[in-house]
């Protein structure tokens, strides 16, 4: 059994410095999938549904404090991103995942704003544009 997010020490995964703070955004695309997943195994469906209420609940506080120095956000819309321009699919949850990043971090340019995936498509995704991605350990995937 994996930790749930809050129990994540993010500010030492991110290596976050001691004044700075932390904010998980989950992006709509995330949340969706999790959604699907709602009509699955009934132990994948279980999950699926604790966590989608819990990120309803965390998400109604918005920016909802999960531990010191670490909130968390919905990037529920649509990224607002020239899907074409930037060689992304916007049919592809993987690419609307990177578009939104990369629109979050165009617009909050003084943040560093990093991608935690554990797929290898959307992180080589993000590395193309510049993004900073990380992939969370075994023991807390």
């Amino acid at each position: 059994h994996y930790p749930s997010v809050e129990q994540i020490d993010w500010r030492g995964e991110l290596a976050v410095a001691p004044d700075d703070a932390v904010q998980i955004l989950v992006a709509g695309i995330t949340w969706r999938e999790i959604d699907d997943h709602k009509n699955h195994t009934p132990r994948l469906r279980d999950r699926a549904q604790r966590v989608s209420k819990q990120l309803s609940q965390w998400l109604r506080a918005a920016p909802a404090t999960l531990r010191k120095g670490v909130t968390i956000a919905g990037a529920l819309r649509p990224p607002v991103i020239d899907f074409a321009a930037e060689g992304l699919d916007p049919a592809n949850h993987d690419d609307v995942l990177v578009a939104t990043a990369l629109a979050y971090q165009r617009a909050h340019a003084e943040d560093r704003v990093v991608l935690v995936t554990q797929d290898g498509y959307p992180a080589a995704r993000a590395l193309e544009f510049g993004l900073v991605v990380h992939e969370l350990p075994d023991h807390l995937r």
